[in-house]
This record gives structure tokens, sequence and C-alpha cells, in this order.
């Protein structure tokens, strides 16, 4: 089994910070979209350790191996710890610290269609100071007038400014937590991408920009492939930019292959096409649960690839010639998931609901 280690951030990216507990690795995962994508690591220890792990929200993550090499990177999402039986819980998912009211004014005595308006952001400062910028666009239909909207706005933003502890007795664990990760391409769920231009550019200039007003955690954008298609620019606010940059990866480039992106470890959002397939297969030897890339240097589970192209060399019976299937052997990885307690890394190809398994519990 491979040796593993956990090594934690301040939110200011300087430093090393983790209280005095032991940590072990659950599961990770990559993503052709995005790069590192969940991980989840326990934590056992003192009580009055773990209960400062509930203050770790949005600290960095990093995980690596007995070499140094860096093999996962994101922040923490989410912390349950259980003390004494109760589990007390914090996550960011339900962190709002930004508010925008969307709904439509009517004039008094008015009985016309109304116009759509909005408040605009109100946003608590130590919270997003803190946790970074977190923003909801909520749509009132029943709510018509600015007074009425501002008070929902501050009544949303009084309730879910800070992280909320939820308590549940009935756990009845020994002390331990669990910590949830996310990586960083996660947060440009954060905030919504608004541009009021209607020229026509280049879609991965477009990423860059969208990066650069929206991706409060990522410090560049490296386009190693350009699109070489253009697109109007116009964006009216109402989606997050990661779903704006999702919509413009699809396009692809213009010879026709899908554009990816991965996050790196310093926080850079290379953007760049899907590796041809003959040129960049990796292969795997199922007789021997073996895979090689295209070097032919042994990639162990834990290194967890995604991304890549993989060809399968004994995977159909002799026999198959009259089979009427699509490069039945080789298969692109959409997705990656290693389990550090089997040693055990399941690849999720492009376009199909199984996964495959790679499996190598003789490697240490």
């Amino acid at each position: 089994m491979p040796e593993l280690s956990v090594t934690f951030d301040n939110r200011s990216y300087a430093g090393r910070l983790a209280p005095n507990l032991t940590y072990t690795i659950g599961r990770y995962s990559w993503a052709a979209i995005g790069g590192p994508e969940n991980a989840t690591i326990t934590a056992t220890g003192d009580a009055a350790n773990l209960w400062q792990l509930l203050d770790m929200l949005r600290c960095g993550v990093w995980i690596r191996d007995g070499m140094g090499r860096d093999l996962w990177w994101g922040y923490v999402n989410g912390v349950d710890v259980s003390i004494g039986g109760t589990m007390i819980s914090a996550s960011l998912a339900d962190l709002w610290n930004s508010i925008d009211v969307q709904y439509t004014a009517l004039a008094a005595a008015s009985s016309g269609p109304g116009t759509a308006t909005k408040t605009g952001f109100s946003t608590n400062t130590i919270s997003s100071g803190t946790y970074g910028t977190r923003e909801l666009i909520l749509s009132a239909s029943d709510v018509s007038t600015a007074t009425a909207a501002t008070a929902l706005q501050s009544r949303q933003l009084e309730v879910s400014q800070y992280p909320a502890l939820q308590y549940d007795t009935r756990a009845g664990a020994a002390n331990g937590a669990t910590i949830y990760c996310n990586g960083w391409y996660k947060s440009l769920d954060w905030k919504y991408y608004a541009n009021a231009s209607t020229a026509d550019v280049a879609t991965t200039t477009q990423i860059g920009a969208i990066v650069t007003a929206s991706g409060q955690f990522l410090s560049a954008t490296d386009v190693i492939d350009a699109s070489g298609i253009v697109s109007n620019e116009y964006r009216d606010g109402n989606k997050r930019a990661s779903d704006e940059i999702a919509s413009l990866l699809k396009q692809g480039v213009s010879g026709g292959r899908r554009l990816l992106a991965t996050v790196t470890g310093d926080r850079r959002l290379k953007v760049y096409q899907e590796p041809a397939q003959q040129a960049s297969s990796y292969y795997w030897l199922r007789s021997n649960l073996e895979l090689r890339d295209p070097y032919a240097r042994l990639i162990y589970p834990h290194q967890c690839p995604a991304a890549i192209w993989i060809r399968v060399s004994d995977i159909l019976p002799g026999n198959a010639d009259g089979f009427i299937l699509s490069q039945p052997s080789t298969f692109f990885v959409e997705r990656a998931e290693y389990d550090a307690r089997s040693n055990q890394v399941v690849f999720t190809p492009r376009g199909q609901p199984d996964p495959i398994d790679l499996v190598r519990l003789d490697m240490d």
C-alpha cells in the first residue's frame, strides 16, 4: 500500500496548519473537466483538537505520496465531527454571503405586467473576507416593491451569511471526524458572471475573462490550445461562472476535438484540447493489471489519472473479430476515483454508465 499524507494551508495559501490529529485518506477523484474533484479524509484524536476542524472551512488541502509528489489539491468544504456520541457538522454548501433579489416591480395601483428588477448584491464583507464570496440570486415571484425585496434580501443574508452548525444526537459514533474536500474548480460555482459587451470573441479568451472576473481563488488562466472559434461574449449575469465555462468548453476547437480544463497546484486553470487517441494512449495489461503511460512507465493506482486514453491489450477473446463494436478496447477516462483503503482506482469511461476497475493490491 502506498504511503499517503495530508497537509493543510491557511485561507491565505501561506503556511501550514493542522490540529494535532491522525489523518487517514479515504478517497479522492480527478475529472477531465476541472482536474482534482473530491476527496474524503478521516481524523482521530483528542476532542479539543477535533473541534478545531470546524474552523477549517475553505482552508487548502494537499494529498501527497511518500515521495512528496502532489496527488490531489483543493479546499475543505465540509466537516463532520463526532464527540461524545454527538455529531456536529459544518459546511460551505448552504453559506450564501452575497444576495441579490430578482422581482417584478409594480407601480402603485398599477395593473400592468410590471418591470423585471434586481436589488443588486448585498454582501457581508466579514463572511466573504473569511470564506470567499458565495453569491445567490433569489427569484421572488410574490414581491413587487423595492421595500419588500430589500427586506427579503436582508432576511436571507442574516440566515445564510455564516456556516450553520448542525447537531445529530443520534449518531452515537466514537470520537473522530470526516473532512469533505472539493477541488478548486468547484469554486467557480460560487459567483455569477455578467458581460455587457456584444463583441464576437474567441471562446478560450472568454474563459480567461470569466476566470478573471469570477474565479476568486484561481490565480490565472493558461490557454494551451486556442479554440479558433468565436462567439458573442454577452452574458446577462443569471448563470454561474462554472456553467458559462462548461458551455464554452463544449464548443471545442475548430478541428473538432473537445476542450478540457484542469486546475494546477498553483491554482491556474489550464485549458487544452482533448488528446488524440492514437498518439497518447496509455496501455492497460488486464492479465497482470498493469497500467503504463505512452513511454512505458508504470502508473500506480494512487496516481489516479483522468483525461487520458486507455487501450486494453487483452480484454477481448480471440474470436471477437465479427463483433460490431467501435474501438472496444480503447476508452477515454472521464473520471477516476482512488480508494486508499483498497488501493483501487475506478475509471469511468466517457459516455459509459459503468466504471472499469484497475486494482493493484500488491504495490507498496
